[in-house]
């Protein structure tokens, strides 16, 4: 269970980083492309797994809580 902007995200075997990479993929196959360029944009913890494989992340302040912490400090936004 992980606590988002202002829900809390009940998941098994997967997460918005898992779920990132598939659609990636599925954009890669659809163009015939070597790359695909993305941006993810996150506020909250749940969003980190997202927010680490995407090619570029933004994050987003919210007032009532902290920046959620990245691993990856290069195509960091905010």
């Amino acid at each position: 269970m992980l606590k988002g902007g202002r829900f809390y995200s009940v998941a098994g075997d997967s997460d918005k980083g898992r779920a990132w990479q598939w659609l990636r993929e599925q954009y890669r196959l659809a163009a015939d492309a070597a790359t695909v360029y993305d941006l993810a944009i996150g506020d909250g913890a749940n969003d980190v797994p997202m927010l680490e494989v995407a090619r570029t992340a933004l994050l987003i302040p919210a007032a009532q809580r902290p920046l959620p912490g990245l691993q990856r400090h290069d195509g960091v936004l905010v």
